[in-house]
């Protein structure tokens, strides 16, 4: 009894140092497996290869240990000990996919093309049957940029497996990375032959493309149009549209949106959704064109009054001075052809305008028309009597809103415009009564000092733009403007205060 309790005794000791051992070497490997990948990450690579190859010896089997090995044996360019490495297994396994492919992969980088060859070829060679070899095959050619090559594997694989419709999503990666487009765009349609719930994939990969050329736009283009006859799916035509539209070609596009539009029996929302998106492009010509057709084709539909206003702000946008070209350069045109146009466009937006006014009396799109018509006639038909006659119509709407505030804001504008200083100041005060302390208070504020300003009280002037510095943060959108107004004050009053007073007295005939 005694000499079996000893004996189970030492056992137990034995099993738990064992135990304790054990552990203790797991925790040793991962603090070199950590060691190994830190110089692995600076660049260390002969460092890293010594303890990756320790390990490895320990633990041949262990996927990290072997691929942190072969990894930098690459990095070291051990091309000759990486390939007796990788034949060793195969001779010591099983048929390896994996290892066929990376034996290949040094034998390329090594510079022995015809052995990477043949290595690669034998792939596919010892089971010409099997589709994943050649998938297998073609991805470890695209990992070494040999496109050309994995577009002839895989069509080899089509050829001999005699299905055309294999391979489909490889063929069109590659061949929108080698920028053959119609080609790529074939396959990405026969993928959506066979699962229309691809679109979206399919969608987003066509209009990521951007061809070299509208011949290509124009066969890319043929290609749905001919998808569309065949498979009479609803989404191609939306497809179709969108390719147009990204490709700027807006014309185009809108005949699509008319054709979408009358397959979904959409009672004009696909040319609304159309018109915003080109509105939104600053195409102002095309989105009036959109929401033209709205309004004669569709003139009961929900939307109508956006529709109807969309239009006359894009008669509006296209008749105005371009975002580059200073209003003052468009003040002094109008004997000019282009100016003569622009007006044209401006007259349309007015009566767009003015007939959104007669149809819905009292409604805010009659109070944002009347705003509109009043800044196109201030800040470009100049007609400062006609812009207050607008603005003041909104505030005769409505006592209580931003736009009645707004309008207020606006007539001060005009006034100024007319030289009418007093009444000016008169409405910017109104607006800094009624207004909390948001952009427009501070507006009216800014303008206030500009009154002041030609008023030659610049010291009063000075005093509004410093409390509003103040207030507002450098990044908000009047402080520049504010910022400038008072530098130029101060250093010309500084230099010559009569010369300054004569410049604002020049300024105020202007």
């Amino acid at each position: 009894m005694y000499k079996k309790l000893v004996f189970f005794l030492i056992l137990a000791f034995l099993t738990s140092s064992l135990s304790i051992f054990s552990k203790q070497n797991i925790e040793e490997n991962k603090r070199r497996f950590k060691l190994a990948q830190s110089f692995e990450k600076i660049g260390e690579y002969k460092k890293a290869f010594e303890i990756f190859e320790m390990l490895y010896a320990g633990e041949p089997n262990n996927p990290n240990y072997f691929g942190g090995l072969e990894r930098n044996m690459l990095n070291l360019k051990m091309f000759e000990e990486l390939a007796a490495h990788y034949n060793k297994r195969l001779r010591d396994g099983k048929f390896n996919l994996n290892v066929l492919g990376r034996l290949g992969e040094v034998y390329y980088q090594w510079g022995k093309t015809e052995k990477a060859d043949s290595v690669w070829n034998s792939i596919t060679e010892t089971n010409p049957k099997r589709t994943v070899n050649y998938s297998f095959l073609a991805n470890v050619l695209m990992r070494n940029r040999l496109y050309d090559r994995a577009v002839e594997v895989l069509l080899e694989g089509r050829k001999i497996l005699r299905n055309d419709a294999l391979f489909e999503y490889d063929l069109a990666n590659l061949y929108f990375w080698k920028r053959e487009y119609v080609k790529g765009v074939k396959e990405y349609l026969k993928i959506f032959r066979k699962n229309p719930k691809t679109y979206s994939l399919v969608e987003n990969r066509i209009l990521g493309i951007f061809p070299d050329d509208d011949a290509e736009l124009d066969v890319i283009a043929a290609l749905i149009s001919e998808e569309i006859k065949n498979n009479k799916n609803n989404q191609l035509y939306r497809l179709l549209a969108n390719l147009y539209f990204i490709n700027r070609e807006y014309s185009s596009a809108f005949r699509e949106y008319i054709n979408l539009n009358r397959i979904l029996n959409a009672q004009g929302k696909e040319i609304l959704s159309f018109a915003n998106r080109v509105l939104n492009e600053k195409m102002y010509k095309n989105s009036a064109e959109g929401f033209e057709y709205i309004k004669v084709n569709f003139p009961d539909m929900k939307q109508i009054t956006a529709a109807c206003y969309g239009l006359a702000f894009s008669y509006e946008k296209a008749g105005s001075p371009a975002e580059d070209e200073g209003r003052n350069n468009y003040i002094f045109l109008k004997a000019d052809s282009d100016y003569q146009e622009k007006n044209q466009y401006l007259l349309k937006a007015i009566g767009e305008y003015e007939e959104i006014i007669r149809k819905y009396p009292d409604t805010i799109w009659a109070m944002r028309s009347y705003l509109r018509i009043g800044e196109i006639k201030l800040n470009l038909t100049f007609d400062p009597d006609g812009a207050v006659e607008s603005f003041t119509k909104i505030v005769n709407l409505s006592r209580d809103s931003m736009l009645t505030r707004e309008a207020v804001l606006k007539i001060g504008d005009s006034m100024l415009a007319k030289g009418d200083l007093e009444q000016a100041e008169k409405k910017y005060d109104e607006v800094i009564g009624t207004e909390p302390k948001n952009e427009l208070y501070y507006q009216a504020l800014y303008k206030k000092s500009f009154v002041n300003y030609l008023n030659e009280n610049f010291s009063g002037a000075v005093e509004i733009a410093n409390n509003i510095l103040m207030q507002q943060p450098p990044k908000s959108k009047i402080y520049n403007e504010v910022l400038e107004l008072l530098m130029f004050i101060e250093e010309n009053e500084k230099k010559d205060e009569n010369a300054l007073r004569e410049y604002v007295r020049a300024e105020m005939l202007i």
